[in-house]
């Protein structure tokens, strides 16, 4: 399966990646389904679109491509974006998710800039929503205390 996806990501001869734009953002790096079924019937030597779709369901389903605006792994033969997973993330190479390795560049990212305390922060509306009381254990835990949240780092008080 993994040569295959190595040929449909193959610069001249693979499947047309490209960065398209949405209404105010650009999104990288994508192909669409009508796209992908396509060269699955002139590259692979199938016949019809039910076992090409069939074919790319099962490719989607092993991780090796994903939908970019939906969370079933499903393929479509319209308009619908997709996007390579990256070959560390392949089955072949027995790595086992976790929800860390999904967003650990966000939260890095907040600690450089020192946001992490002030996230747990501002959140303290919503868990009081969610519950419907306080919770100074959690706070206490998280090293939130206090009722005031701190300003964040970039807020200027001049």
């Amino acid at each position: 399966m993994e040569k295959i996806v190595e040929q449909m990501q193959a610069e001249e001869t693979g499947v047309p990646v490209k960065t398209v734009k949405s209404f105010m953002t650009k999104i990288p790096s994508v192909f669409t389904g009508g796209e992908l079924v396509s060269w699955m019937m002139r590259h692979l030597d199938v016949e019809d679109q039910t076992e090409a779709l069939h074919l790319a369901h099962l490719m989607a389903a092993h991780g090796y491509f994903f939908p970019i605006d939906d969370h079933v792994l499903t393929v479509k033969n319209d308009s619908t974006f997709y996007r390579f997973q990256t070959p560390y993330f392949w089955p072949s190479n027995c790595w086992e998710p976790e929800n860390t390795d999904y967003d650990g560049t966000s939260m890095r990212r907040c600690q450089v800039m020192g946001a992490a305390r002030f996230g747990i922060v501002a959140l303290k509306p919503v868990r009081y929503a969610l519950k419907g009381e306080t919770s100074t254990a959690w706070d206490d835990d998280h090293g939130v205390g206090g009722n005031a949240a701190p300003p964040p780092p970039w807020a200027s008080t001049h």
